[in-house]
């Protein structure tokens, strides 16, 4: 449940808890690299999780802060395959002015980009999606009061998934 705290806050516990619930894998991310400090949380995942072939991990971004050039050397030298943004907690819109350029960027390359539905205005993300047709989304903690635009987007958007863990 989202509202208790979690069992463990270290690499080791959390394989514990994976294995008591049959998961092989688990996508993973930092909260200080979304809420904070996008370069030093993602250096901070890296050394949580030390390589565990168990743990995918997940860098965090922000388009009108990093670099897209170190950026991209990172996620290269890593073998992260996916990143995550975050526009309402960053204070920017979704909009190709700013977006732009990561979001060609992350099509390119191949990269699932995550956004988590609290954090999305959906007509800035069906604008940007429907101009990236190449660009996989996935749409991360919606929540059944996110129905309303969430399955019209998913029926009209073919490159975006969604990821239901909230669904409840």
């Amino acid at each position: 449940r989202h509202d208790r705290p979690v069992r463990s806050h270290t690499a080791q516990g959390a394989l514990e808890a994976m294995d008591t619930a049959g998961v092989q894998r688990a996508v993973v991310y930092t909260q200080h690299a979304v809420e904070f400090d996008g370069p030093e949380g993602n250096e901070l995942l890296l050394d949580m999780i030390d390589g565990e072939p168990r743990f995918v991990p997940q860098f965090a971004i922000n388009p009108g802060y990093d670099d897209m050039e170190t950026f991209s050397a990172e996620i290269r030298e890593h073998d992260v395959r996916s990143v995550r943004m975050t526009p309402k907690l960053h204070d920017y819109p979704f909009l190709d002015w700013v977006v732009g350029p990561w979001l060609d960027w992350l099509s390119d390359a191949k990269v699932p980009l995550w956004l988590n539905a609290w954090q999305i205005d959906p007509a800035e993300l069906y604008d940007a999606i429907r101009d990236n047709p190449n660009l996989h989304v996935v749409l991360s903690e919606v929540h059944y009061q996110h129905s309303n635009w969430a399955v019209p987007l998913l029926a009209s958007l073919p490159n975006v998934s969604v990821e239901i863990s909230r669904f409840v």
